[in-house]
C-alpha cells in the first residue's frame, strides 16, 4: 500500500526521505494498517486466536531546564476476558508497563562508533527502579467481558506483555509537554524527541537557550 503511495514521488527522486517529504507535502497518508483474519486462515498456526484491548491516561510535569521528568499518574484500563486470578492479572499489568517505561525513558545503550557498547553498567544504563514509577498508579480490568474464544481457558486473556504498548502514553505525554514550553518560547517547529526519552533527550528537545534564563522583575 505505501509503496504505491511512495511510486508517484520516487519516480522524481530516488532519495528516500526527499520522496517521503514530497509526499507529506502532498498530504499522502504514510502509514498503513492491517487485521489479521483469522477465520480466512483456521488452520494457520501462527494466527492469534483473540485480541487483548487495553486504554491508558497518563499525566507528567517536566523539567525543562534539566530535563527531569514526574509521572504524576497513570491509569490502565484492560481487557483480560474473565480473570482467572485478578491479583496475578494486575501484577502482570503494573509489571509490563513498568517495564516499558523503562525502554522508553530510562535504559539507553550507548555504544561507540563501530556499534560496540562503551558502557556495561548503571553509569550509562539504568533500569526503572521503585523511585521512577508513576506516583499514582490505577489498574483496572474491564468487568463482564469473558473470552468467547474456544482456545480461552475458562474465558480468560494472556496476561503480561499486552499492557507494554500502553506505555506509549507516558512517552507522548511528556512530548506534549515539550510542545506546550517550546510554544510558550515562541517555538512552533517540528521537534525529534529520542528514545529512550533520557533527561538529556527532553532537554534538548527543549530547545532552552541561556538568553530565555532572566529573573522576572
Amino acid at each position: 500500500i505505501l509503496r504505491e503511495r511512495l511510486a508517484p514521488f520516487r519516480a522524481y527522486s530516488a532519495d528516500w526521505a526527499d520522496a517521503c517529504a514530497a509526499a507529506v507535502s502532498a498530504s499522502v497518508h504514510l502509514s498503513a494498517t492491517g487485521w489479521n483474519d483469522v477465520q480466512g486462515n483456521p488452520d494457520d498456526a501462527d494466527d492469534p486466536d483473540y485480541a487483548i484491548y487495553g486504554v491508558a491516561v497518563a499525566e507528567v510535569e517536566i523539567d525543562c531546564l534539566s530535563g527531569e521528568i514526574e509521572i504524576s499518574s497513570v491509569d490502565v484500563l484492560m481487557d483480560e476476558g474473565s480473570s482467572l486470578n485478578s491479583d496475578v492479572d494486575v501484577g502482570q499489568l503494573e509489571g509490563g508497563l513498568v517495564m516499558a517505561l523503562g525502554w522508553l525513558l530510562t535504559e539507553d545503550c550507548v555504544v561507540d562508533a563501530t556499534g560496540a557498547q562503551s558502557g556495561d553498567g548503571t553509569w550509562d544504563y539504568k533500569p526503572f527502579g521503585a523511585q521512577d514509577v508513576p506516583l499514582e498508579l490505577n489498574v483496572s480490568m474491564l468487568a463482564n467481558t469473558p473470552n468467547p474464544s474456544p482456545l480461552a481457558v475458562l474465558g480468560s486473556k494472556a496476561s503480561g506483555e499486552p499492557p507494554m504498548q500502553l506505555a506509549a502514553g507516558v512517552y507522548f505525554a511528556i512530548r506534549a509537554a515539550v510542545a506546550a514550553f517550546r510554544s510558550d518560547v515562541g517555538e512552533t517547529s517540528w521537534f525529534d524527541l529520542a528514545l529512550p526519552a533520557t533527561p538529556e533527550a527532553i532537554r534538548d528537545a527543549c530547545g532552552c537557550a541561556d538568553a530565555q534564563l532572566t529573573l522576572g522583575s
